[in-house]
């Protein structure tokens, strides 16, 4: 049996776990043509069954690879993966440092990475938030906003070049003149004036005047129009560092409600934990020099991470006290009966335990057996420690 969907499109993603055969049978494919086809599919299941007996096909716009990336003897990012797929809204968290705007300049281009690779999806669009971009000092606010628009507005300028030839008999002028037209009405061309002066109220623009010159703005002023003209494009991918910085709390709520109900997708720095709670549904957490997603808004992305963290430190807990029991055993029986055990149990201790990985932020290696830890204490053999050392300390 084959698969019917066009595999050659970029970045299909695909997640078959838990996924029954009569489920593969009833999308129209076996298991071996999508695994051979190097193509997945992703099912949202409720209740074991197909979600609206429909497949959902999840498109990535933007992919990274084993990003490694430092400044200096800072490492920010080692062999970090990370997908946005279409239609998410993500935000970008982390410690200050971490390397958040720096994922925002790599994935733009700004910033090149030591190693990696960043691959866009053919065709996509991609507008990011730059401050400080260069604007024509004479421009209008209103004629600056217009910019998002210039493609409609040459394709109005060659329809009515195409009516003033049709004008003199050329039908096929007219022809492709009611093509141009469509096109127009499809794209809402003739709502555009409307649609700036909504855009443009939110973050407070129109109190200034729409035919005010940019170049008398202030600068807090001049990030606006920025953020207005980027809104008005709708790009597929939108890449904002900390929009809220520069606006007020009202207009921070109406950009909070533009973003949420957002078909687009984007990518969102910002310390305001509440402004991303109303705004995402996925969280990047950039920590321990790589980027996890998860699913939900920021407080479901809180309680995951706690609970994760209550996870590792079991973890700990568990592994220390095999390490103890161990250590007691090897004394009390390296010279008895027991002694060939023992050693074989003392070179086990000696290669050291595998642990998950955490931040640290600052550590200290003791003399001796001991590493302390900002919240932890990890017994292992010397060699251990000094390989954990060489691991974190750059």
């Amino acid at each position: 049996m084959f698969c019917p969907w066009p595999f050659a499109v970029c970045g299909l993603v695909f997640r078959k776990d838990g996924i029954t055969e009569d489920i593969w049978q009833k999308a129209g494919c076996s298991r071996s043509s999508c695994i051979s086809s190097s193509a997945f599919l992703r099912y949202e299941l409720r209740n074991g069954s197909l979600f609206d007996e429909r497949i959902k096909i999840i498109i990535s716009l933007v992919e990274i690879t084993d990003l490694t990336h430092s400044f200096g003897d800072n490492i920010l990012f080692r062999n970090a993966d990370f997908v946005l797929n279409k239609g998410e809204h993500a935000g970008v968290v982390g410690q200050n440092g971490a390397g958040k705007s720096t994922f925002i300049k790599i994935c733009t281009g700004q910033a090149v990475p030591d190693s990696g690779k960043v691959s866009w999806a053919k065709g996509i669009t991609a507008g990011y938030l730059d401050q400080y971009a260069h604007i024509d000092a004479g421009l209008t606010l209103e004629g600056f906003l217009k910019s998002a628009f210039l493609d409609l507005y040459r394709l109005e300028k060659q329809r009515n070049e195409l009516y003033s030839r049709a004008a003199d008999g050329d039908m096929d002028s007219m022809r492709r003149a009611a093509r141009y037209q469509e096109r127009l009405e499809a794209s809402g061309f003739y709502s555009i004036d409307t649609y700036i002066s909504q855009v443009a109220a939110g973050p407070g623009l129109t109190g200034i005047g729409m035919e005010r010159p940019v170049g008398q703005m202030s600068g807090v002023q001049r990030a606006k129009v920025i953020l207005a003209k980027l809104l008005l494009e709708k790009p597929d991918v939108l890449l904002l560092d900390e929009p809220t910085n520069f606006l007020d709390k009202e207009h921070v709520a109406w950009l909070g409600g533009y973003l949420s109900e957002l078909e687009n997708a984007f990518l969102v720095v910002s310390h305001d934990h509440d402004f991303l709670e109303r705004i995402c549904n996925r969280i990047c957490d950039i920590d321990n020099r790589t980027i996890t997603k998860y699913y939900g808004t920021y407080s479901e992305f809180c309680k995951k991470k706690a609970l994760l963290r209550e996870d590792y430190i079991r973890q700990y807990s568990a592994q220390q006290k095999e390490i103890k029991r161990t250590e007691e055993f090897i004394r009390k029986n390296i010279a008895g009966r027991k002694s060939r055990m023992a050693r074989g149990r003392q070179k086990h201790l000696s290669v050291g335990y595998d642990f998950p990985c955490c931040r640290i932020s600052a550590f200290r290696l003791w003399e001796g057996r001991r590493l302390r830890l900002p919240d932890l204490t990890v017994s292992a053999s010397p060699r251990f420690l000094r390989r954990l050392w060489d691991r974190f300390r750059h």
